[in-house]
């Protein structure tokens, strides 16, 4: 008989957030400077016209839950671009990602009528 694997799992935090897509429509340029990382904005202006605001939004989400997942706040924008949303991940920068060494960063993204929806959980992997 097989013994029985036991697998421990910590969550180390998590953080949902909410936000419409119109919160980003009158000053969708400004927002993609402020609070997009370089690679995040490389992806931004690829997109079509209608494809921004929902992107920005994304964005936004995911970098506000893991704000809360990791119960810290971000300290400036500069911050906020220390991550990149490639989908479906949120990637920490080198600088960011030695401070998150032995942390998984687990993300969900969803969008209905103009609404998004993005939850983040970081788990301990050591």
């Amino acid at each position: 008989m097989e013994k029985a694997r036991v697998y421990a799992l910590a969550i180390l935090g998590h953080g949902i957030d909410m936000v419409l897509e119109s919160r980003f429509e009158r000053r969708r340029e400004k927002w993609s400077e402020t609070i997009l990382s370089p690679t995040e904005k490389e992806i931004y202006d690829g997109l079509l016209d209608r494809q921004k605001c929902n992107y920005l939004a994304k964005v936004w989400v995911l970098k506000e839950a893991f704000v809360k997942a990791r119960q810290h706040p971000i300290v400036g924008m500069k911050e906020a671009k220390m991550f990149s949303y490639i989908s479906p991940n949120l990637v920490p920068s080198k600088e960011i990602a030695e401070k998150l060494k032995g942390v998984s960063i687990h993300c969900s993204l969803s969008d209905f009528k103009g609404c998004v929806i993005g939850s983040v959980i970081l788990e301990k992997t050591t």
